[in-house]
């Protein structure tokens, strides 16, 4: 199916419904629709980020960064650009390096501490934070540093899920 889309060449036109819809609905299907296509392969990931989609999540987290918690609809899109970040990352150390050259770990770590009662937000940023630490060769230091405070920090709060604490652990090893 993600072929089958992919090859209707609409990636751009959905980058622009991102970029420019003022329909919350539009914009927030349209970023899950790249969520859904960085399911896929190297190459569907590879036409994403030709697309344009790296740029636009991006400041989508960096709109949210700026917003405060009654921006409900800012903070629904930066959950699901996290998402988006995290299915590209865990694609390849190329995509990953794509991701934290955004400083996507850094940006996703203030969020959350931003944010910290947000249980998607945090769910959906440990799991990317995880793919964002991973892969051979490793990351630069300063590309992922914030990311294991945060780790530490899920695993010692007892009151998390087993789930969420697991990819906090998995993004330590």
């Amino acid at each position: 199916l993600i072929d089958k889309i992919v090859s209707l060449e609409i990636l751009e036109q959905l980058a622009e419904i991102i970029k420019s819809a003022d329909d919350f609905n539009l914009k927030y299907r349209a970023v899950w629709c790249f969520v859904n296509i960085c399911c896929g392969n190297s190459t569907h990931i590879n036409k994403a980020i030709d697309s344009g989609i790296l740029d636009l999540v991006n400041d989508i987290i960096e709109k949210a960064l700026k917003a405060d918690a009654s921006d409900t609809q800012t903070l629904d899109l930066a959950v699901e650009a996290i998402w988006l970040i995290g299915n590209v990352s865990g694609d390849s150390a190329e995509h990953r390096d794509s991701c934290l050259e955004l400083d996507a770990a850094n940006k996703i770590v203030q969020l959350v501490n931003k944010f910290p009662t947000h249980e998607k937000l945090l769910s959906n940023s440990v799991w990317t934070l995880q793919n964002l630490v991973c892969k051979k060769p490793a990351p630069f230091w300063n590309q992922i540093s914030d990311a294991f405070a945060l780790f530490l920090k899920v695993i010692k709060d007892t009151k998390n899920e087993v789930a969420l604490i697991y990819h906090a652990v998995w993004g330590i090893c």
